[in-house]
């Protein structure tokens, strides 16, 4: 590594949604499952418990409106909060705006007693992709103590996707008296509607199917008078995923150092990208990464002063057209001389940040952009903006001038240097990563398929991949002894294959799927262990 050239680059036009807060999930679906009461937790408080918090309690960063938290606070009054601990008397987090934010499954004033065997607990599953669960079991409404219920809340959080989803156990001897129920998630303080996503009571089905609040004030009656599901049926689920579009936008015109001289350009779907130098930039060095093949034309009058120009990207075979008929075969590079022109097709990224949203933590390897400009959020299988960046820096050195990611395709129109890119988070923390096996940062493009092993950060979890890239099949060695069940989907998250074992090993038929990238993951009652292989 060119340990001089690393920068840590947190302009405001990366930092700028930190400060204007949004709620960034948003309602799914909400439908009636079986019920399963945790195993293995950690219980926190039990039997007679009442306005109790816990915590802080360390988890893996977590983003919501817009901040990374590492650790969470559990109430004992139905609800967590993040990086900040709410009251104990808080029975109504998402009126009142506590500032952290705020997951709501069953806020209202509960407590415990010995004689029903009431608890708190939650359980961690630490890896790629993590999970937490924090469950209330057989509590009441302060006042009705004859009452016992139990529901729990699940965050699913890591590099593919964040989830937060409520489910209700069994209610039984439910008084007739009707109380306040705030049901939910919010961030910040106001009343703004961006601020919070709750729920209040169907006025003719009840709990199930409820319907999305009008304000932060609204609550679900319980029991909900009059209605078809008083109170919430047994394994009921409501469910959030998370957008990044609240608080991540890119910024046209954006320098990151009007003295720098590596401009870099990423995208997805490829197409056709005509660079026009219009600038007098010495030593400059271009970077391009997509997924899809892309044709680089250098043009203008200043374009002799290009001393290296590389591709690294998944520069993908397998005849996808999303740019029309402009699509190229293959990844091309006119204009300079073949001698400073470079395409390297799924070289290793070299860079390993301490988030795990990109690809450093699964292939290892540059196969093209998103379009996000953050550090916060899932890139749904892309590179992250700053692996993007500490790749080209790494491998062509220079200070970074700009950074133009998109997720779409570039139809030909031309970009000028003067124009500035649209992204300026750039390299920040640089590691030797323990538990990543070596491989990873060997070139998997270009070797003739070595075996992969990626051992999850906080976690002796492990899965191994061989051959990786495969072209036939991928044998999956896994450390998890038990019930397990291994998924492979592909990197749109289609299912190409399942099945449950005991076994630690399984060998994935690949013979007649497309090439391109693919998602091997194996969840236990340990958790869940994720890594990607590519298909030749």
């Amino acid at each position: 590594m060119k340990s001089a050239k690393l920068f840590l680059f947190a302009f405001l036009f990366g930092l700028n949604s930190l400060f204007a807060q949004n709620l960034d999930f948003f309602p799914g679906y909400v439908h009636q499952d079986t019920w399963q009461s945790l195993s293995g937790d950690s219980v926190v408080l039990n039997q007679g418990f009442d306005n109790q918090v816990i915590g802080p309690i360390s988890i893996p960063n977590f983003t919501m409106g817009g901040a990374s938290y590492n650790e969470l606070f559990i109430s004992s009054n139905g609800f967590i909060t993040l990086g900040q601990a709410a009251l104990n008397n808080e029975y109504s987090p998402i009126t009142n705006g506590i500032l952290a934010p705020v997951i709501a499954p069953f806020a209202a004033n509960l407590a415990g007693n010995a004689t029903s065997n009431s608890t708190v607990s939650y359980k961690l599953s630490t890896s790629l992709q993590s999970s937490l669960e924090v469950q209330w079991s057989n509590v009441h409404r302060v006042g009705h103590p004859n009452e016992l219920f139990s529901f729990k809340v699940n965050i699913d959080f890591g590099t593919w996707w964040n989830f937060i989803g409520f489910q209700y156990g069994d209610f039984q001897n439910i008084s007739a008296v009707q109380s306040a129920v705030q049901v939910g998630l919010r961030v910040g303080s106001g009343t703004a509607p961006n601020l919070f996503s709750s729920r209040e009571i169907n006025p003719i089905d009840g709990w199930f199917p409820d319907v999305a609040a009008a304000n932060s004030s609204a609550a679900m009656f319980f029991p909900a008078t009059n209605t078809t599901n008083p109170i919430p049926p047994s394994g009921l689920k409501y469910q959030w995923f998370q957008s990044v579009n609240a608080n991540t936008t890119s910024t046209s015109n954006t320098f990151c150092d009007t003295t720098g001289n590596l401009v870099v350009y990423s995208n997805y779907d490829g197409g056709v990208l005509n660079i026009n130098c219009d600038e007098n930039i010495p030593d400059l060095k271009i970077g391009v990464c997509t997924y899809e093949p892309v044709q680089v034309n250098i043009s203008g009058p200043y374009a002799s002063n290009v001393t290296e120009v590389l591709y690294s990207g998944f520069n993908s075979n397998q005849n996808n057209v999303h740019c029309g008929t402009i699509t190229p075969y293959t990844t091309t590079i006119n204009g300079v001389s073949s001698s400073i022109a470079q395409v390297l097709t799924m070289p290793a990224i070299g860079y390993y940040p301490i988030h795990a949203f990109g690809q450093a933590y699964q292939s290892g390897i540059m196969v093209g952009a998103s379009g996000q400009c953050d550090t916060l959020y899932p890139h749904g299988g892309g590179n992250t903006a700053d692996e993007i960046v500490g790749h080209f820096l790494d491998t062509l050195g220079g200070t970074l001038r700009f950074h133009h990611t998109q997720y779409g395709c570039w139809l030909g129109q031309t970009l000028n240097l003067s124009d500035g890119g649209t992204c300026c988070i750039g390299e920040q923390v640089v590691t030797n990563v323990p538990g990543v096996g070596s491989s990873a940062n060997s070139n998997p493009g270009q070797s003739g398929g070595t075996s992969s092993t990626i051992t999850p950060s906080n976690s002796t979890r492990s899965i191994s991949l061989f051959p990786n890239p495969a072209i036939d099949y991928v044998e999956v060695q896994m450390s998890d002894e038990g019930l397990k069940v291994v998924r492979f989907t592909n990197i749109l998250g289609r299912l190409e294959w399942v099945t449950t074992t005991s076994d630690q090993s399984v060998t994935i038929p690949m013979q007649n799927l497309p090439s391109g990238l693919y998602f091997v993951e194996v969840q236990s009652e340990d958790g869940r262990a994720s890594q990607f292989v590519v298909k030749r």
